[in-house]
């Protein structure tokens, strides 16, 4: 087992755990670990030796365009919710380009999502939205906002993402996980 497939293997298992976590600190490290698994490459790294094909399967949703504010929440993920969808299966690429909220005409991905939870608020690195990022400022904004279940919409929307991915990533985890246990 190389580093990258041991890396894998923890880092889905501590996702696991923080999908179910209660706290807003620890929904923040959701971010850290999505970062890793799918904006800088691990997942591809701990699968180069597997191959396996990998869907992400999402809500097919309609997104309003013309919203003012949308946010898609647990949609996103279909066994969470609560408006029954379609099912949309769909590559990497495809789901990190998925809209999941609009806010004063700003349309924002799972990627930027990540992103802003990952590099300004704290799930890897603290610091400010960068003025001219128009996504970290919207999503700043949108915190300011509206609140949803206690959190802000960027960081609660981290579980159903989470949620997605683990899905997804569940036959790569269970053939690593295999081998790491034999003797």
């Amino acid at each position: 087992m190389n580093e990258a497939e041991y890396q894998f293997i923890k880092r889905i298992e501590e996702l696991q755990k923080l999908v179910n976590a209660k706290t807003d600190f620890d929904i923040l490290k959701i971010s850290a670990n999505l970062r890793l698994l799918l904006l800088d490459g691990l997942f591809h790294k701990a699968n180069a030796r597997s191959r396996i094909k990998t869907e992400f399967i999402i809500g097919d949703f309609n997104v309003p365009t013309s919203a003012i504010m949308w946010s898609i929440q647990d949609g996103l993920y279909p066994p969470t919710s609560h408006i029954p969808h379609k099912i949309r299966k769909t590559n990497l690429d495809g789901f990190l380009s998925t809209p999941i909220m609009i806010h004063s005409g700003n349309l924002l991905t799972v990627k930027d999502a990540i992103k802003f939870e990952a590099n300004v608020k704290g799930g890897v690195h603290v610091g400010e939205p960068k003025p001219n990022e128009i996504r970290e400022v919207t999503f700043e904004k949108a915190g300011n906002f509206l609140v949803i279940g206690g959190l802000r919409p960027s960081l609660r929307q981290l579980i159903s993402i989470g949620r997605v991915t683990l899905a997804s990533m569940k036959t790569l985890y269970e053939k690593l996980k295999a081998e790491e246990l034999k003797p």
